[in-house]
């Protein structure tokens, strides 16, 4: 959690002190923009300047009241920002000196504050990161004296300690100017233009270049003398430190130079206008293809179709030379005209170190996902005649935890609200009970989309769908299989066909449509053909190239993917917490529920025979299960839907590194490579909401700082959720979790001897370290 503190001193009570003309109104800038850019709440703010009340009025006794009260409460996370706009001073012993607004110039000594002593109050405060913002060499042309002539200026040096993050508004020997065309002083202004959409400064590094060649540039065009800043970044590794809190940098994605979606029709309403109010949306974003749904107040799943009238929309878009934008079957039919202004399957790349090169700007995933959804809620808009603002959308089960957030981070740049997250087989098993309304059956939900293939237990019955244990990869999907017919037709281009043509992105394009009709075709014939027409073929001219393809050979290109879907399908009932083989589940009549267009291929239906010999198959929905899951689930969310109830599964479980345990203390060792044993905090497959607490004992000595480190279980997946720094009290550490319905994990620390406590959110710990 950030936390700031901001000083502007201006009316000096001393008339032998000159007063500053706008030290105040740039506090106040500072404060406004740390609170809407840089996430400081408001509970996290102390603002002291001239026009405040008299208890943040900046003067010295203030001062110290703020600081020593953060620094009694200390927060092991996030960013303290200091920023103090007013007089300073060096001593004959070079201690430098802030000078609060009641400071007395003949007394200036014993009435102004020691900046180490302000540093050694903010470093108690115990955050990771300490930020120095300091303006303290304004110069004054008129209205009074200086601070003083025979006092030495303020050591800018001084004012840049070892080992914290400081920005200074001048170099040494200089000093930094106020500009009344613009109420503020230089350096503020810019400092205030770096954290705008016109800046877009997410980093230390953006913002010390930033600073760097702003902070001159506006003095010269305000007439000032020259005034460069000067900076003191330590460690060097903190220089790609986010400073903009996540809604921020998701408000600057979503204002990039882009055009606006260009549609040949509107949907066509599918309600009377002024029917709806308000309506929660369900959206299956796929990587191929999205289906959007609505439950009727009626009692059924309405899928709300494109502008085409079908509700599969490709989930494809393609950026015309101005930058506007075609989305779905529009994108598609474009696609062969300009190959290389189209964005394909961005679901993958979410989470990712991705991007995408159109018209020589670059598009990152979440962009390009965002835009997509945008479309998708137009669409809806459109068909339902009235706004919408809430959604329950998916995930898939392999999803981490950061690809879920950026997922979530789309769902912002379309203006939309997630109300709830789930996983697609999860939301999927909601149609076990549709299958099976009132006797008990169990289900093995198989969901293979465009780029993730994830399989969940399922107990129904009742009205209750409980998911018992959810597997996944994400190494696998539709387009894997696309990919291997798109290899093999490559090299039968060149070694059997003899064809030496360059593979552009339009030939590219072809061969992928090829690849997903050819793969389709052998879900009902034993043989097709991949025809590939007008190809430059040199001397030739133009030349069509058919290559057969038959099951035999496709069994053969796939057979790696062939094995993944198999092992997924079997790794999931060992996930189960009390244990049951394969064999058992289809003895008790279980059945499997086939969800995602994936499961069309024909390979894939041989491996769910496969492992699941004898098991009846369930094939009413497929593509549209999802959507439908989700669309009941908005039902029950909503009131409509009363007869179901879904009782969700914890994907992952989360477990903590230990040093060893003594009794029922679980301990953590200051030295982190001790830390070697892994208890489990929470299981995998836990239905949820739930709570857990566990105890643990720092073994270094008081104000000594532990890493609690957070894994997730099964280990051999190597994800580590980040690590929290917790100071030795002598006191036992009480960690609670608590796990919420749409699967987001909080972690309470409880110091027994402070009674201090700290929460954290797991999924966002390490994005301010």
């Amino acid at each position: 959690m950030n936390r700031a503190l901001v000083v502007g001193c201006a009316g000096y009570e001393d008339p032998d002190i000159a007063p500053l003309r706008h030290a105040q109104t740039d506090a106040a800038r500072v404060a406004d923009t740390l609170r809407t850019v840089c996430g400081v709440d408001d509970a996290d703010l102390v603002l002291l300047h001239d026009n405040m009340p008299a208890s943040h009025r900046p003067t010295r006794t203030n001062l110290l009241r703020h600081l020593t009260r953060m620094a009694a409460d200390p927060r092991p996370d996030g960013i303290l920002y200091f920023f103090f706009s007013g007089h300073g001073f060096q001593a004959g012993d070079n201690t430098q000196y802030l000078l609060p607004i009641d400071c007395v110039r003949a007394a200036v000594e014993d009435t102004a504050l020691r900046f180490d002593v302000i540093v050694r109050y903010l470093g108690a405060a115990a955050a990771p990161h300490l930020v120095l913002f300091l303006d303290a060499c304004r110069n004054v042309l008129d209205g009074g004296k200086a601070a003083s002539a025979s006092l030495p200026r303020v050591d800018v040096d001084a004012l840049c300690p070892p080992g914290v993050v400081s920005f200074c508004s001048c170099r040494p020997g200089r000093v930094s100017y106020e500009v009344d065309g613009i109420r503020a002083g230089v350096f503020t202004e810019a400092l205030c233009s770096a954290f705008s959409p016109a800046g877009r400064c997410r980093t230390i590094h953006e913002l010390d270049a930033y600073l760097s060649t702003q902070v001159p540039a506006l003095a010269r065009a305000h007439g000032k003398p020259d005034q460069r800043p000067h900076s003191r970044v330590e460690p060097l590794g903190v220089q790609h430190l986010e400073l903009v809190s996540e809604r921020t940098r998701n408000q600057w994605r979503a204002t990039t130079p882009i055009g606006t979606e260009r549609r040949a029709r509107r949907v066509a309403p599918v309600v009377p206008p002024g029917a709806v109010d308000d309506p929660l949306l369900a959206i299956d974003f796929g990587t191929s293809y999205s289906v959007v749904s609505w439950y009727r107040p009626e009692g059924d799943v309405l899928l709300l179709p494109g502008p085409d009238g079908r509700p599969l929309v490709p989930s494809v878009l393609h950026f015309l030379p101005d930058m506007d934008y075609l989305v779905g079957a529009a994108a598609v039919e474009a696609t062969p005209y300009r190959p290389s202004s189209t964005i394909r399957h961005a679901k993958r790349d979410l989470g990712r170190s991705a991007g995408y090169s159109v018209n020589g700007r670059s598009i990152e995933p979440v962009l390009a996902v965002g835009l997509i959804l945008r479309s998708l809620r137009r669409n809806a808009e459109e068909a339902l005649g009235t706004p919408v603002r809430r959604c329950l959308a998916s995930h898939p089960a392999n999803f981490t935890l950061r690809q879920i957030d950026t997922l979530e981070q789309a769902f912002e740049l379309a203006d939309l609200t997630v109300t709830r997250m789930i996983g697609e087989p999860n939301a999927a098993s909601l149609l076990t009970l549709m299958a099976t309304p009132e006797q008990e059956q169990d289900y093995l939900v198989v969901d293979l989309g465009g780029g993730t293939f994830d399989v969940a237990l399922v107990e129904a019955g009742e009205g209750i769908a409980e998911v018992r244990a959810v597997t996944g990869s994400n190494e696998v999907g539709g387009l894997d299989f696309d990919d291997a017919l798109v290899a093999y037709a490559e090299d039968q281009l060149r070694t059997v066909h003899g064809w030496h043509g360059e593979l552009t992105s339009t030939v590219r394009d072809k061969l992928r449509r090829e690849a997903e009709r050819a793969k389709r075709d052998l879900g009902y014939r034993d043989a097709t053909t991949m025809l590939l027409t007008d190809l430059d073929g040199g001397s030739h001219g133009l030349v069509d190239i058919s290559i057969e393809l038959d099951r035999a050979r496709f069994r053969q290109l796939t057979a790696e993917l062939n094995d993944t879907i198999r092992s997924t399908l079997g790794a999931v009932f060992p996930r189960l917490r009390f244990g049951e083989d394969v064999s058992a589940w289809i003895s008790r009549g279980g059945k499997v529920l086939l969800a995602g267009q994936g499961t069309k291929i024909f390979t894939v239906s041989e491996q769910i025979a496969s492992v699941l010999p004898g098991a009846e198959v369930v094939s009413s929905y497929q593509e549209t299960a999802v959507a439908h899951g989700l669309g009941t689930q908005a039902g029950v969310l909503t009131g409509f839907q009363r007869g179901f109830l879904l009782l969700n599964a914890l994907r992952f479980g989360v477990g903590v590194r230990v040093s060893g345990k003594e009794g029922s203390l679980h301990l953590v060792s200051p030295d982190a490579g001790s830390n070697k044993e892994v208890m489990t905090l929470l299981d995998s497959s836990r239905t949820i909401p739930t709570r857990d607490a566990e105890s643990f004992r720092l073994t270094g000595k008081a104000g000594t700082t532990h890493e609690m480190t957070f894994v997730e279980i099964p280990r051999s997946s190597g994800l580590v959720f980040g690590t929290i720094p917790v100071v030795a009290t002598g006191g036992d550490i009480v960690l609670t979790a608590d796990v919420e319905a749409n699967g987001v994990v909080y972690l309470t620390l409880r110091d027994e001897k402070t009674d201090s406590v700290s929460r954290y959110q797991l999924n966002k710990l390490g994005q301010d370290r």
